[in-house]
């Protein structure tokens, strides 16, 4: 049976990039107006003052990898109620957000977070990487790997906080969630095991996260290796179904699938 959305639907994006998830999500979820397409309007001003450039990434792709922006507005509804909450680790990207939020009036019901998720809730020493002025770049994350930590140097003096969802849930009062996305170029099943709790007490109601062999975690030579079948098989004991959802399809890949 279709799940109906309760009345006040809450979507978490974790890894909240340009914004263009909260900007589909309130679309269908308030009526303040809002889609992708006024969205990406607000950033590129942001992102171009005056006719320079602020930050170089967003001159050369502000619509996205996916070109989110061109997500057609749905069609009129009277529907309300909808909020946000951002998690984004980026200094840069974050303040892109909280201005498009501004512009758009959306404080109220659209938090931003200065923090990333992972399986625990702790301060880490910030990589270098992260206070670069690349704002909206979708590749950035802690980046684990060999490679990585060998051409990063980390300044103690500057630090990032990792939180996880349930303790996130906890600190904000946030009983339920309609939607979490999750998009954190590799470091995805380790964020679902910090949304453990949640899930096993259907405090969630749907879940989206992103899979690449090639990105952290998720690749198979990595001395913490997590495998999209492992996971996939602990959300289903947990009564959720998974689906492969592609470009032009969508296929369950739970169980019997």
């Amino acid at each position: 049976a279709a799940s109906i959305a309760p009345a006040n639907p809450v979507l978490l994006d974790v890894g909240a990039n340009k914004g263009y998830v909260a900007a589909t999500f309130l679309a269908l979820f308030s009526n303040r107006g809002v889609d992708a397409q006024r969205w990406h309007k607000s950033l590129v001003q942001y992102a171009r003052p005056n006719g320079t450039v602020r930050y170089g990434y967003l001159d050369r792709d502000a619509c996205g990898a996916c070109q989110d922006c061109r997500s057609r507005p749905p069609q009129g509804h009277s529907r309300s109620g909808g909020s946000v909450h951002l998690l984004e680790m980026l200094p840069s990207t974050r303040a892109i957000l909280r201005h498009v939020i501004s512009e758009l009036s959306l404080g109220d019901i659209v938090s931003v977070y200065d923090s990333a998720a992972s399986n625990e809730t702790k301060i880490v020493p910030a990589p270098d990487a992260l206070w670069l002025n690349y704002g909206g770049t979708e590749y950035a994350s802690l980046q684990t790997s060999g490679a990585a930590r060998r051409q990063r140097r980390s300044d103690p003096k500057r630090t990032l906080a990792l939180t996880t969802v349930d303790d996130l849930m906890a600190s904000r009062g946030l009983t339920t969630l309609y939607q979490v996305v999750v998009d954190t170029e590799g470091w995805d099943a380790l964020v679902l095991e910090g949304m453990a709790s949640a899930l096993q007490h259907k405090r969630i109601e749907f879940v989206q996260f992103e899979h690449n062999v090639k990105k952290e975690y998720w690749r198979p030579l990595h001395r913490e290796h997590r495998s999209l079948s492992t996971v996939v098989a602990r959300l289903y004991t947990m009564g959720y179904t998974c689906f492969i959802l592609a470009r032009h399809f969508i296929a369950p890949i739970s169980a019997e699938w």
